[in-house]
């Protein structure tokens, strides 16, 4: 049975290949809850020997709460501070060896209350309970899966007239286990050169991301990192435009940022934004 998947990779999403192919020239790229941090795999994927994600979403752990080579003092300091970042206990932090991914994040961080939290919204909380028997489920996805599955398919056969038996698949994994990720079979994706090259190529070119505080599946921090690693003048730095919110993942499912979210790009499409 087919199905149709929400997301796009930004991989697939090549902003050089319009200006290349078709001769068009691109005004502007509008990254929400990016996927920049897409654009380098190597800033979000915890794996043995890549400790920069740990770094890079201490911040957003942080504001969910209110990342050996050390001496056994300095290790036991930096666990300490660690503790006061994210709410976890020191025995935790150590435990972790000083690494505490998201998902670790969301396991810990209300274990005396038999709670875990969302990765896409580190607000939202569930009973432990849930996943007993080692099955995992996000539950800030779970929230939200019913009304946009819902939404989908009533837009799509009223609106559209469209009509068909398929379901409408929020997350697939079979499309993700199928998708042909280019370099990134050679280690991490990253094709912010790529966004770089087409930012150099047409000065014009102005890019608006936008990211959520609490979400814990694309740290902002990480994001962060991206932009400011791209290897470009300080002229076309000022075509960069930076904007976070009190909200997750999704950041369309918080009113007030998605009213703020609305605001900002529409300052931005029309050139009126506040720098």
């Amino acid at each position: 049975m087919a199905e149709v998947n929400r997301d796009v990779p930004i991989s697939r999403l090549h902003p050089f290949a319009p200006q290349k192919r078709y001769t068009v020239l691109l005004p502007a790229l509008l990254l929400v809850w990016p996927l920049i941090s897409a654009l380098s795999l190597g800033t979000v994927s915890f794996d043995p020997g890549n400790d920069l994600p740990y770094a890079l979403s201490l911040p957003s752990c942080t504001a969910v709460a209110q990342g050996r080579l050390l001496p056994p003092s300095a290790f036991r300091e930096t666990a300490r501070r660690l503790a006061e970042y994210t709410g976890l206990s020191e025995e935790t932090i150590v435990r972790h060896r000083l690494r505490i991914s998201p998902y670790s994040f969301t396991q810990e961080l209300l274990d005396r209350k038999s709670q875990v939290l969302g990765l896409l919204d580190g607000r939202v909380t569930a009973s432990s309970a849930l996943f007993a028997r080692g099955r995992w489920t996000d539950p800030s996805l779970f929230v939200t899966e019913g009304p946009f599955a819902a939404t989908f398919n009533h837009y799509v056969r009223t609106e559209l007239g469209f009509r068909t038996d398929r379901p409408y698949v929020i997350l697939s994994d079979r499309v993700h286990e199928l998708w042909d990720w280019g370099s990134g079979r050679r280690g991490y994706l990253n094709v912010a050169p790529i966004l770089a090259e087409a930012m150099a190529l047409d000065p014009r070119l102005r890019v608006f991301t936008a990211a959520g505080y609490y979400d814990l599946t694309t740290p902002y921090l990480s994001q962060e990192y991206v932009f400011h690693h791209l290897d470009l003048p300080a002229g076309l730095r000022r075509s960069l435009t930076l904007r976070r919110y009190r909200a997750g993942h999704q950041i369309y499912t918080s009113l007030d940022a998605l009213r703020q979210l609305t605001a900002d790009v529409k300052a931005f499409v029309t050139g009126h934004e506040v720098l």
